[in-house]
């Protein structure tokens, strides 16, 4: 490979990136801890022990990202297509789809590798 390959490379694993952070976006939402503490303090009146409770089975969760269904699909395709391009298996042993959390560590993966072999040129 050559040097304006791997640049290639790379800029391509970056926009797959995006594009799958444009997609999580839509079906993902994330949770603020700070307010919920905000919230028990100044309508609810727990002692200190409750308050340990409610923010341990609470705090810190979040919803997972879910698979993309109907319009997404397509978004899905062109995601896998740019991976093929590139060299990023987005499918596991059963030939399944991966998720979008592991083909974005697949894909860091795929970017240090082609950034060392850009570092040793």
């Amino acid at each position: 490979m050559q040097k304006t390959e791997i640049q290639n490379d790379l800029e391509k694993l970056n926009q797959i990136k995006e594009m799958i952070d444009e997609t999580q976006g839509t079906t993902s939402n994330t949770q603020d801890d700070s307010a919920l503490v905000a919230f028990l303090e100044s309508n609810y009146k727990l002692t200190a022990k409750a308050m340990k409770t409610i923010l341990a089975a609470v705090e810190g969760k979040k919803p997972t990202t879910k698979e993309p269904k109907g319009s997404n699909k397509r978004t899905q395709r062109d995601i896998c297509g740019e991976c093929i391009k590139v060299g990023v298996n987005f499918n596991d042993k059963e030939g399944k789809f991966v998720g979008f959390d592991t083909l974005k560590q697949r894909i860091a993966q795929k970017k240090n590798q082609l950034s060392m072999k850009l570092k040793k040129m």
